[in-house]
């Protein structure tokens, strides 16, 4: 089972606590291509798992050459986003169109709040507008059982 998640923050508690036991999570991918890069923020983030949970961070281009795999395991697993614009890239690397979950984009300047944990900007309405029409289906859930929204859907009452 495999679960893609957008959330600026990466590993944290909401991640490790709220979904990891949740989805019964075996493995969490950071895939981010400057913190597969620099040595100690790519410890850090494999730090922050569990003892039971395999961590690892990888390069987006790395990421989709894992992602068949991961989706033909059954061991349930997690990759981590920290922006739109790095699911485009994964798209534009060869990802195929999923369900993907948005889970925290958090305030910075020139941000609009659409959800309490989600703030976006006008380039990142774009790029949520393009994975949508790509076939992508980004859902808002911070963590589980809260409700679940359409990200497309409210960015299209919101214009």
């Amino acid at each position: 089972m495999l679960t893609i998640r957008i959330d600026d923050r990466l590993i944290h508690g909401q991640v490790v606590i709220g979904w990891g036991s949740h989805l019964g999570l075996k493995r969490l991918v950071v895939a981010n291509d400057e913190i597969a890069d620099n040595e100690w923020e790519n410890e850090l983030m494999r730090m922050a798992a569990p003892p039971d949970v395999e961590a690892q961070v990888l390069t987006l281009a790395d990421t989709v050459r894992q992602l068949a795999v991961w989706q033909e395991n059954p061991e349930p697993t997690m990759v981590l986003l920290n922006s739109f614009e790095d699911l485009l890239r994964l798209a534009r690397l060869g990802l195929s169109p999923l369900d993907v979950n948005v889970g925290g984009v958090h305030f910075q300047e020139g941000r609009e709040e659409i959800l309490s944990y989600l703030y976006i900007n006008p380039e990142e309405r774009k790029q949520v507008m393009e994975l949508a029409e790509m076939g992508f289906k980004l859902t808002c859930q911070d963590v589980p059982g809260s409700p679940c929204h359409s990200l497309r859907k409210i960015l299209e009452k919101s214009s």
